[in-house]
């Protein structure tokens, strides 16, 4: 149906932090019927969902699930231990033989059978009532850690797009500028740039100087450390971005919490 696969999100914050930090946590749980909540396997069931739907019908998935995307090939997806689901009709010979499975594993307390690998990949569905198979969901048990380059596109309300690697420079009418896509990623960068100023100064004019040098009586940061220290989620192409774009404006920094002690 499709070479990719697409994980959504209705929140634009939420979809700006999953881009800028390159993780998308797990939720759940999800998988085949009253197994999936069993308490000693319940947590082996939270998974990162995703569907293969063409794009061209992808607004169908739009109005379920939000108005944010974010998109990646299979192949990734496969290379992370991801799989689409399996679709089991209820009161099928396969779910009732599932069933009869899982109960009898619950029964001996086998916790460790290599089935519960398995359930979190599997769905039980209604026959005209609750039928899901045509969003072809994909999941990847636990967390995905990714990089931007990682990324197929990004779908927003403006469309689709491919990622473009963020990029800081100064202008002179601006402090800054930060040219991403898409948007919401480029305004999350924004507010890490102001965060970042609003924790650390640049020594100039904060610090005393003895013979053209810092008298550093409060601790120095140089800027990969202050930002790993502020921000230690970063996804690397986004930390190496914000590093570059610091340093054009001071190699080392000192917490302005410091500075402000110093006149206490």
């Amino acid at each position: 149906m499709s070479q990719f696969v697409v994980h959504f999100t209705d929140d634009p914050r939420v979809f700006a932090e999953i881009l800028a930090t390159g993780y998308l946590q797990a939720s759940g749980p999800y998988g085949f019927s009253w197994a999936r909540k069993v308490p000693q396997v319940a947590d082996r069931h939270h998974s990162v969902c995703f569907s293969e739907v063409p794009l061209n019908n992808v607004e169908r998935l739009v109005r379920r699930h939000g108005n944010y995307g974010i998109g990646f090939t299979k192949d990734f997806i496969r290379s992370n231990q991801g799989a689409r689901v399996w679709y089991v009709d209820q009161g099928s010979v396969q779910a009732r033989r599932l069933n009869e499975h899982l109960k009898d594993l619950v029964s001996r307390g086998d916790f460790n059978h290599p089935m519960w690998e398995l359930t979190p990949l599997i769905d039980l569905v209604m026959p005209g009532r609750y039928e899901w198979d045509w969003e072809r969901e994909w999941r990847i048990r636990g967390a995905l850690r990714f990089k931007l380059s990682d990324i197929a596109f990004t779908i927003t309300p403006e469309g689709i797009d491919e990622v473009a690697e963020p990029t800081f420079f100064v202008s002179p009418e601006m402090d800054f500028t930060v040219i991403a896509s898409p948007r919401p990623l480029a305004d999350y960068m924004e507010k890490l740039v102001q965060e970042f100023f609003q924790t650390f100064e640049d020594p100039v004019n904060s610090l005393p100087v003895d013979g053209g040098e810092y008298v550093w009586i409060v601790e120095q940061h140089e800027t990969e450390d202050a930002v790993d220290l502020l921000f230690p989620e970063l996804e690397e192409s986004i930390l190496r971005q914000l590093v570059d774009y610091l340093n054009s404006e001071s190699y080392v920094w000192v917490s302005s919490a410091d500075v402000a002690s110093i006149w206490e």
